[in-house]
């Protein structure tokens, strides 16, 4: 899973390469979405090669992926249903010692590639909004950051 989407990934890059160079030669408009990845290009890029020197920057080596996916014709707010059930599950995850990170590349690569959302078995009709890994974390924290004290007001 993890080298389909790399693969998905850079082949995006090239895309949005394409769409840059004619927006510099011929002044078509660079959409929104193509806008916001152009600056993700590098990273992309480069992790092929780094995942040849085994550093993971996709996935980062967690134990387990969780891809939350809806039928948006099921309810009026499919994708916000997924996300706070990923939340959710993130916060059980937390109590158990696990760590959690939430993985956009993934979902921007199962968006663009219907062989990724085969592989997993997501139906074609499905959208997955959000991804996230678990694992255990490398680090652990002997206690939170400093915080002020909440201002509420109650009434």
């Amino acid at each position: 899973i993890r080298d389909l989407t790399i693969d998905v990934l850079v082949d995006q890059t090239r895309i949005i390469e394409e769409a840059v160079r004619r927006n510099q030669e011929t002044g078509e408009p660079l959409s929104a979405v193509h806008q916001f990845r152009r600056r993700h290009i590098s990273r992309f890029k480069e992790m092929p090669g780094l995942l040849k020197q085994g550093v993971d920057r996709l996935f980062f080596g967690a134990s387990a992926l969780v891809a939350c996916h809806v039928d948006p014709t099921v309810s009026t707010a499919s994708e916000i249903d997924a996300c706070l059930a990923a939340m959710q599950m993130v916060l059980m995850a937390e109590t158990l010692g696990l760590g959690s990170c939430f993985i956009g590349a993934f979902v921007y690569a199962l968006d663009e590639s219907p062989a990724l959302k085969k592989t997993l078995g997501i139906p074609d009709a499905h959208r997955a909004p959000i991804a996230f890994v678990l694992g255990c974390p490398e680090v652990a924290f002997s206690r939170l950051v400093a915080r002020k004290p909440a201002q509420v007001q109650w009434f």
